[in-house]
């Protein structure tokens, strides 16, 4: 072999081994570039569900219904969505939009509950405090006062127990969702009301003011139903918040 094969060799050699080094030290940073790209893009999403989550917790307290924080939560829902691929994250992405979706039903239902409610008790209201203004203009004209009958003088104090009753549901109504043990004393007031309004019907039976007691206990059925209904629908919002 001549002296210029036997230099060649070695030179070869350290080529052989050189290459595969280098193409290594090249593969492996950009595993490396790949793996800081996959670690930020992580990140960004961890961010993103973060802000997501941050959305959500203001919406489910929030005591009104919002519907631009509910538009805002929906295009982060969007985003994060599109952004997203790994089978995890679409899971907890789902379980986010579901929960989200059973909030944001629950919240809409409590406010028409909430205007119906509100409609209903002011309606009583203005019924009772109308009966005792018109008895009471009588009772304070002389030329009047004695046409006033003990049945219409005993009806005032029902109107008056009525408008009180009905300030009463109102103001446990709105103390329900901060404050857990109202919602017991609320619904014993309006099983309360409604044995009371059985034995007024049974009292005004066949008189001019028959009307009054059924008219009043449709009212407080209806009023039942729907505070049953809306605490109903606090206690799902609560649960499906734990799943987020």
């Amino acid at each position: 072999m001549t002296i210029q094969k036997q230099m060649f060799v070695p030179t070869l050699v350290q080529l052989l081994v050189l290459v595969p080094v280098i193409l290594l030290s090249l593969s492996s940073r950009r595993d490396s570039q790949a793996s800081l790209a996959q670690s930020q893009e992580r990140t960004q999403h961890i961010t993103e569900l973060k802000d997501l989550s941050e959305r959500t917790n203001r919406y489910y307290h929030e005591k009104i219904h919002r519907s631009d924080l509910q538009t805002e939560i929906e295009k982060s829902l969007e985003q994060a969505r599109t952004s997203l691929t790994a089978t995890e994250a679409r899971d907890v992405l789902e379980t986010i939009d579901t929960c989200q979706g059973k909030i944001v039903a629950a919240k809409q239902r409590n406010a028409e509950i909430e205007r119906t409610l509100v409609q209903l008790t002011d309606l009583s209201i203005r019924q009772s405090n109308g009966y005792i203004e018109q008895v009471a203009t009588k009772l304070a004209d002389p030329n009047q006062d004695d046409s006033v009958t003990t049945l219409e003088r005993l009806v005032i104090i029902g109107a008056n127990i009525n408008t009180t009753s009905n300030l009463t549901v109102r103001s446990l109504f709105y103390r329900v969702a901060s404050d857990p043990t109202a919602e017991t004393e609320l619904i014993a007031f309006l099983d309360t009301a409604v044995e009371n309004t059985k034995r007024d019907i049974q009292r005004l039976a066949n008189t001019p003011f028959a009307a009054l007691p059924i008219e009043a206990q449709k009212a407080n059925q209806t009023i039942h139903g729907l505070v049953t209904e809306y605490i109903a629908n606090l206690k799902t919002m609560a649960q499906d918040k734990t799943l987020l």
